[in-house]
């Protein structure tokens, strides 16, 4: 979950483009502020980071966390 002109939300999606640039998977943004259920369970903790609805990164990008969900 993003918002605009959230500067988490741009350090996030820099971080996660060195692991896109592999072409191994792909991401959604989804806009918070247009998504009511997202914007209920997520308002305060932007960005989020979601795999198969599993939280993986809230606020801050962490890189560990990331890497190990993939391997899941």
């Amino acid at each position: 979950m993003i918002r605009q002109g959230c500067h988490l939300c741009d350090e996030m999606k820099a971080a996660l483009s060195v692991y896109l640039s592999s072409n191994q998977f792909s991401i959604e943004l989804v806009d918070i502020d247009n998504n009511n259920y997202y914007h209920q369970l997520f308002f305060d903790k932007i960005p989020v980071l979601l795999l198969n609805e599993k939280i993986i990164c809230e606020s801050f990008f962490d890189s560990h966390r990331f890497e190990e969900s993939l391997t899941c």
